[in-house]
């Protein structure tokens, strides 16, 4: 009987990176495990794992507490938003005030010295330029959704916030903002502590190399970090599982074009590992097409020959609805509908770009198609509940023949690639704006920034 994919196989790997490595950290010792961990999975499948390391700052939280002075309280509780700045060893003790959206007029001069609860603070990290520019003395999000964890995350020091420096930052749940809003609070005191040193994060890939079209590669990845306190079960360690299950499929059966199957690290980091992976394309794009040999129309670049890239982020939750995001032709959409219905397997597409590391494979004008399941449990997303009681190896087993159809039909036996290599029309319409926002991932992760061009 021809190899197949198994739900229980999938399973095993996301025990093996949620439950016995845990959370895992951009740059931490836990990333590096789950690195470990996915090479040595695909070199047991015959494949040779290759594993690209890139510079980035470890910084977790040693402590942090938020107490309500007035009227008192004690202490509320909460996380923090890993990578803003902390506060001196006593704390920052000030003003409360509520503000409904981080835009004026909800804030404007009578924030300035006081710290400030954030009622949509669900956006943790986005644009706060115009809140940071009145200069709170710190700042506390309340969640937006309903029963449900305060969130932890880390935050990149992004450029779109700058010239303004970001404040002491906690997360708290919704249901806590309203008891604080309820009891009329006046002051509160905000303590942060980081502990800040060098770190390391990974791209892992490996290839089945292409028997009839070589020079055509799809990639088929998902990213194995995860937030602080969070074993990221579904996000996404399921992912990643995915990845491996049809790796070892491909590497057995083979396939017509090359497939390229990797583990993204950092990419709660904005997409560290995905961009250090393109970043090197790039940068052998320039060398190759200097080459003399090099013929326009007619030669390819390595960074050319990729024709597709499928990110999986966010799956295997045992009640939800399964999602695909295409950054990609039209035709590509219309394949997969025609697919997935006839494999009777439900699927919402959206016309909007997936928030995962296909975006650095756009940016450097490389089809994606993102899959992911939504559902009830993505409210556990970056918080300690998003564990392996929320998976069910059935659901990734639905999702993975549905791949293993798609890749086979497609990349792996299809005569002719059938699909444009464009990455549609919403990604070009907001690709200057990620272009900016990449930047400063380059910076951090110690790259050349004249690679943005």
């Amino acid at each position: 009987m021809a190899v197949q994919f198994e739900g229980q196989r999938a399973y095993k790997h996301i025990e093996a990176l949620s439950v016995d490595i845990g959370p895992r950290v951009s740059g931490t010792e836990a990333e590096k495990r789950a690195a470990e961990y996915v090479s040595r999975q695909l070199g047991e499948m015959g494949l040779k794992p290759q594993t690209l390391a890139f510079d980035l700052p470890n910084e977790q939280a040693s402590f942090f507490k938020l107490e309500v002075l007035e009227p008192e309280q004690g202490e509320i509780p909460a996380l923090p938003l890993v990578g803003t700045p902390d506060t001196p060893p006593e704390g920052i003790n000030g003003e409360v005030v509520f503000a409904e959206f981080p835009q004026e007029p909800y804030v404007g001069p009578h924030i300035e010295g006081k710290i400030v609860f954030l009622a949509n603070g669900g956006i943790l990290g986005g644009n706060l330029t115009q809140l940071l520019k009145y200069k709170p003395l710190g700042l506390v999000l309340i969640g937006r959704t309903m029963s449900k964890e305060p969130n932890t995350f880390h935050v990149i020091r992004k450029e779109t916030n700058k010239p303004f420096e970001l404040v002491p930052t906690l997360h708290i749940s919704y249901e806590n903002g309203v008891k604080l809003w309820n009891k009329h609070i006046q002051r509160a005191r905000i303590t942060l502590k980081t502990e800040r040193k060098p770190g390391q994060s990974y791209a892992v890939f490996a290839e089945v190399p292409g028997r009839g079209n070589p020079d055509e590669i799809v990639v088929i990845a998902g990213h194995m970090d995860s937030v602080p306190c969070d074993p990221g079960a579904t996000d996404n360690a399921a992912g990643v599982a995915t990845v491996l299950e049809l790796a070892r499929i491909f590497a057995q059966r083979g396939s017509r074009r090359t497939l390229r199957f990797a583990a993204w690290g950092s990419e709660e980091g904005a997409g560290g590992g995905s961009l250090k992976y393109v970043l090197e394309l790039k940068k052998l794009h320039k060398i190759q097409k200097q080459a003399p040999d090099y013929i326009e129309g007619y030669s390819k670049t390595d960074l050319e020959k990729h024709i597709l890239n499928i990110n999986l982020d966010v799956l295997g939750m045992s009640l939800g609805s399964n999602e695909c995001y295409i950054q990609a032709s039209p035709a590509l959409e219309q394949y997969l509908k025609a697919l997935t219905s006839e494999m009777g397997i439900h699927h919402v597409f959206k016309k909007e770009i997936y928030g995962s590391d296909n975006i650095t494979f756009g940016w450097v004008g490389v089809p994606a198609v993102s899959f992911a399941r939504a559902g009830v449990g993505t409210h556990y997303m970056h918080t300690p509940k998003d564990d392996i009681e929320l998976i069910d190896p059935g659901q990734l087993e639905i999702i993975g023949k549905m791949l293993d159809v798609f890749i086979t039909r497609t990349a792996a036996e299809g005569i002719i690639w059938p699909f444009d290599r464009n990455t549609g029309e919403i990604f070009a319409e907001r690709e200057a704006g990620m272009k900016k926002s990449m930047n400063s991932i380059i910076k951090l992760i110690g790259e050349d920034t004249s690679l943005i061009d």
